[in-house]
């Protein structure tokens, strides 16, 4: 599910010349972080909606985000050199929910190795995938029309900004 996804393989031509008008690099980043979040948004709350109600904290702990914990770094795939790179991630904050992933998959009959004690076993209550999966194709759609539109405000912003340095 990390695969990257490049506009200017999707069609986008336009948008990523546009894109490119933006002087900064960290500005151009910052854009299409925006953009991101704000198009995977609706999966997270269908994800969040989805999601068994226990105590409340595992809705709570789903959400978009830019950065991974420690234990998400871990599982992440190496990082890219590529300096136009932009991540957005959706998924519960194992910090505020730490059962999330017993949840979504499910747990097998558990004996302890001390005491033999049985701890039973977790029936998958899947949440977060159905909503990756009724919610991919929507988001890219999404995106390509926030996407455009923070980067034709950012656009305009640097216009007027060169326009008031006599650029």
């Amino acid at each position: 599910m990390s695969d990257t996804i490049k506009f200017d393989n999707l069609g986008y031509k336009t948008l990523y010349e546009n894109l490119l008008k933006l002087e900064k690099t960290t500005t151009q980043k910052r854009v299409l972080q925006k953009a991101l979040v704000e198009a995977a948004e609706p999966m997270a709350d269908k994800a969040a909606a989805s999601a068994p109600v226990l105590d409340g904290d595992l809705q709570k702990s789903i959400g978009v985000g830019t950065k991974l914990t420690d234990r998400g770094r871990k599982a992440a795939p190496p990082k890219s050199e590529d300096k136009y790179r932009v991540n957005a991630y959706v998924g519960s904050d194992s910090r505020l929910a730490p059962e999330a992933t017993l949840v979504e998959y499910g747990t097998k009959e558990r004996v302890q190795k001390t005491t033999g004690r049985e701890t039973g076993s977790v029936t998958p209550q899947p949440f977060m995938r159905p909503a990756f999966y009724a919610e991919a194709k929507p988001t890219l759609d999404r995106l390509a029309t926030i996407a455009e539109r923070l980067i034709t405000a950012a656009v305009d912003r640097q216009s007027r900004r060169n326009a008031k340095k006599g650029k």
